[in-house]
């Protein structure tokens, strides 16, 4: 009997989307190519693709991959996406106010 995994929950789909991005930016970082990072973690082109897009859902054996191929760790990735999304929601709460003083509101 095969039983399809449930969709991701909308918290879960924002982090694989912040672990997907910080994967990306440390790829272009370091020079390499999808397929560059592919050659070196095992992991498939496509499956990359998908990850640093956030439209895949990855499982942590192919996250070692990844973590190891760009000499890094699952932890510092994490903290990065964390980071990240810490940036981008403060940024955004900035932008929110100056519209406000802007229009009045």
């Amino acid at each position: 009997m095969n039983v399809e995994p449930a969709p991701p929950r909308v918290e879960d789909a924002a982090l694989i989307a912040q672990i997907g991005t910080a994967i990306h930016d440390i790829r272009k970082g370091r020079g390499l190519t999808i397929a560059d990072l592919a050659a070196r973690s095992g992991v498939g082109t496509a499956t990359i693709a998908g990850v640093e897009n956030g439209s895949e859902n990855f499982g942590i054996v192919e996250f070692q991959s990844i973590a190891t191929a760009l000499e890094t760790s699952i932890a510092r990735i994490a903290r990065r996406a964390e980071h990240a999304s810490h940036t981008r929601r403060s940024a955004s709460r900035r932008l929110l106010k100056f519209r406000s003083r802007r229009h009045g509101r």
